[in-house]
């Protein structure tokens, strides 16, 4: 298989566009939702993938820094 044909999908988006932080700062998420102009809400699957950073202390210092930026994620096949 080459690496294109393992690629199931890829998601964009903007870090703080679906941005949650719980009331005590102990977790920061946030996700990429694969939609476009042409998807049905009631009748197309609606795929998502969430990142999530958990913290007692309240120090995220990986999430933190993808704060304001585009990110990438590439689900493959293995």
């Amino acid at each position: 298989m080459s690496q294109n044909e393992k690629t199931k999908f890829v998601l964009e988006g903007k870090t703080n566009d679906l941005l949650f932080v719980n009331g005590n700062g102990s977790i920061k998420a946030t996700r990429l939702v694969r939609v476009d102009e042409s998807t049905s809400i009631e009748n197309d699957e609606i795929v998502d993938v969430a990142v999530t950073s958990t913290s007692n202390n309240g120090r995220h210092e990986l999430f933190d820094g993808l704060l304001g930026k585009t990110i990438r994620i590439t689900v493959e096949e293995l």
